[in-house]
């Protein structure tokens, strides 16, 4: 009698429960806030790029030019970067009066990068192409941009 007791209170007090899988957390978004610059290159020249960002909710926007080597301004627009983890898309625009020589042109400017941040350095590594209203497209661009 013992024995079925001990079964009955066995099997019908306890609850079971099953186990629950981890609520999904959402994706850390690379903090890119800061002033980004360096090397920029492609079918119409050499400069440098210049990217001063504020981050966003999925990635970062800000103000951005880009100059000849000797630090003539040629472009000032904006640009935006779309981050999935490590990976962003990137596009600057131009409005009318940002190309310094051609008041009236604009420019359109897309991209892809990745993203590196570390404690000894952060860099923005891509690629890109664009057109102008007033030039021909330009092609085969590289930037590789250093936090300041």
């Amino acid at each position: 009698m013992f024995g079925v007791m001990l079964l009955a209170t066995a099997c019908g007090g306890s609850k079971s429960s099953s186990p629950t899988a981890p609520e999904p957390q959402p994706p850390v978004i690379l903090d890119l806030t800061g002033t980004w610059t360096g090397p920029a290159s492609d079918s119409s020249g050499p400069g440098t790029m210049t990217w001063i960002l504020t981050k966003t909710g999925t990635g970062a926007t800000g103000n951005a030019t880009s100059s000849t080597p000797l630090g003539t301004v040629t472009l000032s627009g904006t640009v935006s970067l779309q981050l999935s983890g490590t990976s962003a898309t990137w596009t600057m625009t131009v409005p009318a009066g940002g190309v310094p020589v051609a008041p009236t042109c604009t420019v359109s400017v897309t991209g892809t990068a990745s993203v590196e941040i570390t404690s000894a350095a952060s860099t923005i590594t891509g690629t890109y192409s664009g057109t102008g209203s007033c030039n021909p497209p330009f092609s085969d661009g590289t930037i590789v941009l250093k936090k300041q």
